[in-house]
């Protein structure tokens, strides 16, 4: 019988930060309190989790969706994984209502048209489908998210119609896969919205993972299923399909064991202060599987912290069992690793940088799992796409100018349309090393000086 390793997957859960560009300053009042935060994930991952592999957030990361917040919350989510030792890379988001900028829609008939029609609609998913083919309709539909959009690649973490959702693997200690799925539910978000009349749209696309040996789902999401008109079926592809949902919006924390699967709608960093029982919280969750074969359980153990008024700290929310721990033991589907021969990956590609990593050749110098090497291709992929796209705007025009990457049919191309394009054709062209050499020479920093894209120093 395998032996399983005894590491666990340890990951920061936070929603709803609201970074706003006029309290970010010296007077912020809630500097303080992300300090805090800062403290007490340090003082909970040294003493039970060992180290943190990821941040997930859970939408809201600006408060109305412009430019400078995300530059601030982007500052912030940088210095938080530096200070936890944690990669500015493991960082994964999905769209608030606070994410989308409403002068957009505000300013635009022809998008609140395309909401109305889709707010109306009986075919959900006929009229979502007929938008996305329009290249008109979808370019309109996605404008109120671009500030989000320009943040989110660097995380891989963007929207658009070709990609409706997102993923990304982590590999947990058996081997096998658990894949990280983003969702968006900020497709019709105005100023409109509430859980009557101006409910939201997922569609079946977003909410249908696909089932496939080996992987296990956790999604992310802002809105609850209850803002959603097709909550229905929403709510059974997700119980049936997923073993862990991460929900934001509702600033009010709530664990529920659902079937075979566990709901985490997480409290806010950031709530109003002059909301009734103002509570900032947070969350981590801690994966592992135990077990092997048929008797294989995805066991979970969520940390609930929040605010203590009375002492000025992050704390634990005890049980009535007067335990700070919630943990749960849920089946999973029969697995078993692959040999170490065998040359097959048994998980099918994530929506996530497949532009980059396909092309980098595999070790073959140690035996490694098929998911473990399809783990380390996808992570390379994803710190250039960070680094790339932490770059100034000028900058990076500067980079793909340097490698002779833009050609006359991109004319008429902007933003990240434009360079998703530049960077699938350095890929194209066998220059991903040369992209990741030019890259670090542009950020001037010692940051990641090992070139994971140079063959003679594949790892």
């Amino acid at each position: 019988m395998q032996e399983l390793s005894p590491l666990k997957l340890n990951l920061l859960h936070l929603s709803d930060i609201h970074f706003s560009r006029g309290e970010s300053d010296v007077y912020d009042p809630d500097s303080d309190l992300r300090n805090e935060l800062e403290r007490d994930v340090e003082r909970l991952w040294r003493a039970k989790l060992e180290r943190i592999d990821g941040i997930l957030v859970t939408g809201d990361i600006a408060f109305a969706g412009h430019k400078d917040e995300f530059d601030i919350a982007s500052a912030w989510l940088e210095k938080l994984c530096d200070f936890l030792g944690c990669a500015r890379d493991d960082v994964w988001t999905v769209p608030g209502n606070h994410d989308v900028d409403r002068r957009v829609i505000d300013d635009s008939e022809t998008l609140r048209t395309y909401h109305e029609k889709l707010r109306g609609t009986i075919d959900i998913d006929g009229q979502i489908r007929a938008y996305m083919r329009d290249t008109i309709a979808q370019r309109v539909l996605f404008e109120a998210i671009t500030h989000y959009n320009n943040f989110a690649a660097r995380f891989d973490c963007d929207f658009k119609a070709a990609r409706p959702y997102w993923e990304q693997d982590k590999i947990l200690n058996d081997g096998s896969t658990l894949r990280l799925r983003g969702l968006n539910t900020t497709l019709i978000s105005s100023r409109s919205d509430d859980t009557a009349a101006n409910k939201l749209i997922l569609g079946s696309i977003q909410s249908t993972p696909r089932t496939i040996d080996g992987v296990t789902y956790l999604t992310l999401c802002h809105h609850p299923p209850q803002w959603l008109r097709d909550e229905d079926q929403v709510n059974q592809n997700l119980d049936t399909r997923v073993r862990v949902h991460l929900f934001g919006h509702k600033h009010k924390q709530n664990l529920q064991l659902i079937n075979n699967s566990v709901r985490i709608i997480a409290g806010a960093v950031h709530p109003n202060r002059r909301e009734p029982n103002w509570q900032p919280r947070y969350n981590l969750i801690s994966l592992s599987v135990s077990g092997v074969g048929d008797d294989r359980k995805l066991d979970i153990v969520v940390y609930l912290r929040v605010w203590s008024n009375d002492e000025n700290v992050f704390k634990a929310d005890y049980d009535v069992n007067g335990s700070e721990e919630r943990s749960y033991a849920l089946k999973l589907e029969t697995w078993y690793p692959p040999t170490q021969n065998s040359q097959a990956i048994s998980a099918e590609r994530p929506t996530g940088s497949p532009d980059l990593s396909i092309n980098v050749e595999q070790d073959t110098t140690e035996a490694i799992s098929p998911q473990t090497q399809e783990s380390k291709l996808m992570n390379k992929a994803r710190r250039l796409a960070y680094r790339f796209y932490s770059l100034p705007y000028d900058a990076r025009i500067d980079v793909v100018q340097r490698l002779h990457l833009i050609r006359e049919d991109d004319e008429g191309l902007q933003g990240n349309e434009l360079f998703n394009r530049l960077l699938h054709r350095a890929k194209e062209e066998d220059k991903l090393s040369q992209l990741w050499d030019v890259v670090q020479e542009a950020h001037g920093d010692r940051l990641y000086s090992h070139n994971p894209f140079r063959e003679e120093n594949a790892e």
